[in-house]
């Protein structure tokens, strides 16, 4: 809020803010002296203590973004805010295979997807805004968020928007089709091989393909 505040002194262009914390950010092991974990998980105190590390620094984050929001909720100026995480903690091995009744040894990739399902939030100061999906992934995120707005797409995020009516969650693991059916990506049994192979081919040429990228295309 201080940053948005110091720049509206001196300017009235639309503000973007990028900010990544590392609050919940691993390793969880500071010491209990510096910082004393108060969240527990029911039956499990101190048996994991960077679970209890990474559940009291995630109350402190919602805390956090309680008052940003609470700030923005009284600022006239129409206001998007985005928050979202890219996977889960890396928390204890012994913690997860607990709570999942696995290990990830036997765990399917589609099983294995479960470890990058986190929550996400659009939140915005006024009501003419689009509901986001609720069921999406990283890569669609930037198109989504532009979406909820009625923002303008370049090239590519059009290509997503009209990728995700047919594979809604992709990410390293594979992917799941509209059909609710989880593919491998390398799976060319899949109905939706070639739409997953082009979109992997313009992943490439956006990432590393310096000299023929699509500069027009990508914006």
């Amino acid at each position: 809020t201080a940053i948005y505040e110091q720049t509206r002194e001196d300017s009235s262009a639309p503000f973007f803010f990028y900010n990544m914390t590392v609050q919940n950010h691993s390793p969880f092991d500071v010491d209990e002296k510096d910082f004393p974990s108060t969240i527990h998980v029911e039956g499990m105190k101190k048996t994991y203590p960077d679970v209890d590390q990474y559940l009291t620094l995630l109350r402190q984050s919602d805390q956090a973004l309680q008052r940003l929001v609470e700030y923005f909720s009284k600022v006239s100026e129409p206001t998007v805010i985005l928050f979202m995480g890219d996977h889960q903690p890396a928390l204890s091995t012994g913690f997860l295979n607990r709570i999942s009744g696995s290990t990830s040894d036997s765990r399917s990739p589609e099983e294995n997807m479960i470890l990058y399902q986190v929550p996400y939030v659009i939140w915005s100061n006024y009501d003419h805004i689009s509901q986001a999906p609720a069921r999406t992934s990283m890569n669609y995120m930037q198109t989504n968020l532009i979406r909820s707005y009625g923002g303008s797409l370049n090239g590519y995020q059009k290509f997503l928007a009209d990728l995700m009516e047919d594979i809604p969650v992709i990410n390293a693991y594979g992917y799941w089709g509209s059909n609710g059916v989880f593919y491998e990506s390398d799976d060319k049994s899949s109905p939706y091989y070639a739409r997953y192979h082009e979109y992997e081919i313009l992943s490439y040429n956006y990432l590393f393909d310096g000299k023929g990228r699509l500069e027009g295309f990508f914006g």
